[in-house]
């Protein structure tokens, strides 16, 4: 198992889609630029002139700790690139995934939320931020994200899926209305059959809730009755008056006089 999640307030079967969807933000890392074995040439141009071979070499190692498994290694050898100058845009994919494979999303998040602060408009990034703090129980943080996301690109499936998966609990008609977005962009993507799944879920629980209104009302209405009957001999007895009319003095009940 890649990823250890935080239960609090996530059922077991959301768990498992937002592990999904964070494993598919780790192949979206790809679209971020990362590259476990990127050339030479390329890693020279992301440092400073007089701190190139430093932060390069600093940036090799953290490649050859990762390639190895080592995941702590990797990330304190490429945090020691970037202060050695390298470019922080090629180096946060790979920093990225070595976290998130050893299931440090803490620090994953450290390391993404600064450069996201300064690029708000990486989507790519801002996906990822959201599954990280599904994954970790921070729904209003993911909701977020997925909402600020939706303002700047509303055709983003994934973010419409996330987005009605974490609302499944809360709010099922918003959830309904993000998974049929989803379906609406993408008829025929890797999560549709799974979508229209959730979908049949959602009508199925909402019938349900209507069903289990009349059995209440039915209940109500037989105590109701049963209350009525057993009040009638009291009735019968006040019209009969063997009891007697109220006693307004002491709230009880005069006993007729013969």
């Amino acid at each position: 198992m890649i990823l250890q999640y935080t239960m609090y307030c996530i059922p077991p079967r959301t768990i498992a889609l937002c592990r999904s969807s964070l494993l598919a933000g780790l192949c979206c890392l790809a679209a971020l630029g990362c590259s476990e074995t990127t050339p030479r040439s390329a890693a020279t141009g992301g440092a400073a002139n007089g701190r190139n071979d430093n932060a390069v070499r600093l940036f090799q190692q953290g490649q050859e700790a990762a390639r190895n498994g080592d995941t702590l290694r990797a990330e304190q050898y490429l945090s020691l690139a970037l202060e050695a100058g390298f470019d922080q845009r090629k180096i946060l994919p790979l920093m990225l995934k070595v976290c998130l494979q050893s299931s440090r999303l803490r620090s994953a998040l450290d390391h993404a939320e600064p450069y996201l602060l300064q690029h708000p408009e990486d989507r790519t990034l801002r996906y990822l931020v959201a599954t990280i703090y599904s994954s970790l129980g921070q729904i209003e943080e993911a909701r977020l994200n997925l909402e600020e996301l939706l303002r700047s690109d509303i055709k983003n499936a994934d973010a419409h899926y996330l987005l009605g998966i974490l609302e499944m609990k809360t709010a099922p008609g918003d959830a309904a209305d993000h998974l049929h977005a989803y379906l609406s962009l993408a008829p025929e993507g890797i999560r549709s059959a799974e979508v229209k799944s959730w979908l049949i879920e959602i009508e199925v629980r909402a019938a349900n809730a209507l069903h289990d209104v009349e059995p209440i009302r039915r209940s109500a209405n037989v105590v109701d009755k049963h209350s009525l009957d057993r009040l009638q001999p009291l009735n019968d007895e006040v019209g009969n008056g063997a009891i007697g009319e109220p006693d307004t003095t002491n709230s009880g009940w005069k006993t007729a006089q013969p």
